[in-house]
């Protein structure tokens, strides 16, 4: 018990120290926005979608199946009691604002520093049970998500859910999954670096991020703290129950 508790506490340490390199990087300035907005590009477009295939990529299990639908039904629960509670407990007077914590609080996309935690602690089978929690994320994002922040349009944004980067990858794995195929070398290895980068290139992103937040900004609203409640306690004891 207590050294699976510290290869965890090992684990999170690495991540806090590559976020670390990324707040030294824009202090000192290494990077700058530009160079950033590329870095996060290239995770959005290529290193998840390729780390997320690579997950997928093992011999089909009827076990490893139910875990997988099992996440997908964690993950529609949770986000759907926090889209509940944002809505009836985060009562800023901003219209703009409101609708701002309340996709912060309900929508929290913890695939960017989700897959690179599950890489670290748990590996591929991390990954490929935390596709289902972004498949759900990218879902809720481009219907709730869409009515809160873009009140014209509204409603379900079903292209845009379906050319997600993470969706495609996702019906790329499950096909790789169920069907008796197997990539060659040649294809799979390039997929393997590239899935490589989903721990150390977020890190450094959010590090950069942090270097530039205004702390005092972040935490001087009371709907800031009650939005932080819903995403980082209400969600969690939701996904464990």
């Amino acid at each position: 018990m207590f050294d699976n508790v510290l290869s965890v506490a090992v684990q999170v340490l690495i991540l806090f120290i590559l976020i670390a390199v990324g707040f030294v990087c824009r202090k000192v300035k290494i990077l700058d926005d530009r160079a950033v907005s590329g870095m996060a590009s290239l995770v959005l477009y290529v290193v998840t979608p390729a780390n997320i295939i690579n997950a997928f990529h093992r011999e089909f299990r009827a076990d490893l199946l139910r875990g997988l639908l099992l996440s997908f039904l964690a993950a529609f629960l949770t986000f759907g009691v926090a889209c509940i509670l944002a809505k009836f407990l985060i009562r800023e007077k901003d219209e703009d604002k409101r609708s701002v914590l309340r996709f912060a609080a309900s929508l929290p996309n913890a695939g960017y520093m989700g897959i690179p935690l599950q890489t670290a602690i748990l590996g591929d089978i991390g990954v490929f049970y935390c596709a289902a929690y972004i498949g759900m994320f990218h879902m809720y994002t481009w219907s709730y998500g869409v009515s809160l922040l873009d009140k014209e349009k509204g409603g379900v944004q079903l292209k845009k859910i379906l050319l997600s980067p993470c969706i495609i990858a996702i019906f790329i794995g499950l096909v790789l999954f169920f069907l008796p195929v197997s990539l060659p070398n040649i294809i799979l290895s390039p997929i393997k670096s590239l899935a490589s980068l989903a721990t150390p290139v977020p890190m450094i992103i959010i590090g950069y991020y942090l270097a530039g937040s205004s702390f005092k900004s972040i935490f001087g609203s009371a709907n800031t703290y009650v939005a932080a409640f819903v995403k980082m306690i209400c969600s969690p004891i939701v996904a464990l129950v």
